[in-house]
């Protein structure tokens, strides 16, 4: 690894070296080309692997589809002798390797291999995230360099995630949307509203949650919320259970379509019914729910008539008897 020591060392050698040449005609040693990386006007420590915004090692935060981030570093050839020449001896000369190479390219390549002393060249990395959470890779450049070849260093970005949230027909969404999400953290809440004369059904992607708060993974996520015209409940009469001198368990079942819903059972000696059970709350879902109640107030040897029904915001519905 170079050191400020090192570079007077060569220097200091040099100048003897020419020292001699010129009071005993002895051969002039030139020093040794010597190899720097800059980012940002920032000198870039040979093997360094805590990437700072300060040097642009570390690219920064870029949202996953939104683009990339271009960065620009500088080979340097300190030696102040012109003919030390420094050689990038790597094919390519610039490489990428490490934990996530994919997503950095070498945009642009230094234009020539050769650095005469006290000259520079450039190249560039463009990073383009295709997934959420920390990027790194290692940069390394073969050369001549006595002490330092190869020159590596780590470069890093970190990628953001976007949230999207749509609504379908006839409802809207509430709450932030789109959403930018560091990777492993969680959203904020959003929530579906439909429109009169309509409920909820699902999000595009499967979730029945409403609200729901979604976690970053490593993709952006992008849903569509869908909704549906109110219908009356559905509605099933099912056999009678737990029969006594005078008492039954009447069952049946109700799909509330959606929406909140109460079932209860009518019940009597005729068609007519006449008679109603306590009723039974039932949340919006779309799966027929079982319904059931203990009546105790049947009088003996009768026969009886029953059947389920159910109300929502749309009206009521009975089952057959």
């Amino acid at each position: 690894m170079k050191t400020n020591v090192s570079r007077r060392s060569r220097s200091f050698f040099a100048s003897l070296a020419v020292l001699a040449a010129v009071c005993w005609g002895a051969p002039v040693v030139l020093a040794a080309p010597e190899i720097e990386l800059n980012g940002n006007l920032q000198a870039i420590v040979d093997g360094d692997t805590t990437p700072s915004s300060a040097d642009h090692t570390f690219f920064g935060l870029q949202t996953v589809g939104e683009g990339s981030l271009t960065r620009t570093f500088a080979i340097r050839n300190m030696s102040t002798t012109p003919t030390d020449i420094l050689l990038l001896t790597g094919t390519p000369m610039v490489s990428i390797s490490g934990a996530n190479p994919g997503d950095f390219v070498l945009s642009a390549s230094p234009p020539s291999p050769l650095l005469a002393g006290s000259t520079f060249t450039t190249f560039e990395v463009t990073w383009t995230p295709t997934f959420g959470g920390i990027h790194t890779a290692t940069l390394t450049i073969p050369n001549n360099d006595s002490n330092e070849n190869p020159y590596n260093f780590n470069i890093q970005g970190t990628a953001r995630l976007k949230f999207t949230y749509l609504a379908g027909p006839n409802g809207s969404v509430t709450g932030l949307s789109p959403q930018t999400v560091l990777f492993g953290a969680s959203g904020s809440a959003v929530t579906a509203k439909p429109s009169p004369g309509y409920h909820f059904l699902d999000w595009d992607d499967g979730s029945t949650a409403n609200p729901r708060t979604d976690t970053a993974g490593t993709q952006n996520l992008l849903v569509k919320a869908g909704f549906a015209d109110n219908t009356l409940a559905t509605v099933t009469t099912l056999p009678a259970t737990g029969v006594t001198t005078n008492t039954v368990t009447l069952n049946g079942t109700v799909n509330p379509n959606y929406i909140e819903a109460t079932a209860w059972f009518e019940y009597g000696l005729t068609t007519a019914y006449g008679s109603l059970s306590a009723t039974q709350p039932l949340a919006a879902a779309n799966a027929a729910l079982p319904v059931a109640r203990l009546i105790s107030d049947m009088s003996p040897g009768a026969t009886y008539h029953y059947r389920v029904a159910a109300s929502n915001s749309v009206g009521i519905i009975q089952g057959v008897d």
